[in-house]
């Protein structure tokens, strides 16, 4: 029998919304391509189009016999193609740059730094706490349900069961709402309303939260051996599919990457910094057009980061490392709040600790060689974990298939008609950070 977090209950959309959604993501023209790369190479030929088109680096479908590009394929080439981004970085003003480290992530590395020193000077794994209020917003379009109809909205809301983080619940835009279990695999507060004619239909939740950073020196470290008879052994060194699959291209891909590596720490190492040095990030098409999304990173040479989030993971149980799915909200500069995806993994006596596979080994490690992996065991203080799973069902649980069946941040709608894409409503985060 497989564990309880094996079992699938990944409800994908069916081939008319996966139509829909496919044609949502691909609306781009070769027109706009050519637009886009000529804010950079002004004189672009036809010819290179054509070739990042037929490689791939220009991701494109034919659609009703029309040639059409993924809304961010233009941008993406800049990020995953090495000429393009060579062109990219000759633009970026020398000024910018002080002692080695660009402007904008000043504040992120004096964070780190920050961090890593008060955990190591008082020898706590818990630091840095920050304050902050936050309201979520749904917004769905005025008529695009019937008026009178029910509209039902899940709103994302902090998890309750992490250590590093703390909620409170304040006030809800309705007056009957639920908050689903704590240990619920996606933490939600749910809701519903009328749809009123000529009106948008707006849902909101308002929380106060703290966060920490959370550090583990992992230098040296020796995970001892696992009792593989554990249901938390079983449990997160199992497949999921459809994205966690143990096929015989990923069980030799983790092989190659491990062999001869006994220690766990070392063997999620190899694997991290493989990803890392092999794959870019990029921006990510919706989740749901994906047969199974480490194969997309592994067959495109890119993914962002929940894609590569779930091709770690997925080597990381195949080398007997369990791990699960971790997935919120990242404060990326004071306030430019985004949707985030990482995981945590297990290591025998020295517990859960987190991995960010898309920040990777610290970009300035040239600088700050201490830090190299402080993204495999730490994390600062400005991420808000909404889920510990990915792809599970919702409470109460939805009639129809998810807009984003994987993961979940940005919030579910639907109606007794069927669900509400992510087209027909908007969301918004609103933070106000408080001083203690």
């Amino acid at each position: 029998m497989a564990a309880a977090g094996c079992k699938p209950s990944f409800q994908g959309p069916d081939a008319e919304d996966l139509d829909y959604r496919i044609r949502v993501d691909f609306c781009k023209t070769r027109d706009d391509m050519r637009e886009y790369i000529q804010q950079y190479i002004p004189n672009v030929t036809e010819e290179q189009i054509d070739e990042w088109t037929a490689n791939g680096k220009l991701e494109s479908m034919e659609i009703n016999g029309q040639r059409m590009y993924f809304r961010r394929a233009a941008s993406n080439l800049f990020l995953i193609d090495s000429a393009c981004i060579a062109v990219k970085k000759a633009l970026i003003d020398p000024s910018e740059i002080i002692d080695g480290i660009h402007s904008s992530d000043l504040a992120s590395v004096n964070g780190i730094r920050s961090y890593v020193a008060n955990a190591q000077s008082s020898g706590k794994s818990l630091v840095n706490p920050r304050y902050a209020k936050m309201r979520h917003t749904i917004s769905v379009n005025a008529d695009a349900v019937p008026a009178g109809e029910v509209i039902r909205c899940w709103v994302p809301f902090p998890r309750r069961d992490v250590r590093r983080q703390k909620v409170e619940l304040l006030a809800t835009s309705e007056e009957k709402f639920k908050v689903s279990d704590i240990k619920a695999p996606h933490s939600c507060v749910y809701m519903e309303k009328k749809a009123v004619a000529g009106e948008p239909t707006v849902f909101w939740i308002e929380y106060n939260f703290d966060t920490r950073a959370e550090y583990f020196d992992l230098s040296g470290a020796k995970s001892a051996a696992y009792d593989k008879s554990s249901e938390l052994y079983k449990r997160y060194t199992c497949e999921q599919p459809p994205h966690i699959v143990f096929n015989e291209r990923m069980v030799a891909l983790s092989d190659s990457l491990t062999k001869g590596i006994q220690n766990p720490v070392d063997k999620a190492k190899a694997i991290f910094s493989w990803i890392d040095t092999t794959f870019p990030w990029a921006g990510s098409r919706e989740y749901g057009t994906m047969a199974n999304i480490p194969a997309y990173v592994l067959d495109n040479g890119h993914g962002d980061c929940g894609m590569k989030t779930l091709l770690f993971m997925t080597l990381a149980r195949i080398a007997g490392i369990p791990c699960h799915w971790e997935s919120g909200l990242v404060d990326y500069d004071d306030c430019d709040w985004n949707m985030h995806d990482w995981c945590k993994v297990y290591f025998e006596g020295i517990g859960w600790v987190p991995v960010d596979q898309s920040h990777g080994l610290f970009e300035y490690r040239n600088i700050y060689p201490e830090l190299t992996w402080i993204n495999l065991g730490s994390v600062d203080h400005d991420r808000i974990v909404f889920n510990n799973e990915w792809g599970k069902p919702l409470q109460p649980a939805k009639k129809f298939a998810r807009s984003e069946p994987v993961d979940y941040q940005k919030g579910e709608v639907e109606w007794r008609g069927g669900n509400i894409y992510f087209d027909k409503w908007k969301m918004s985060y609103d933070v106000q950070f408080i001083k203690k």
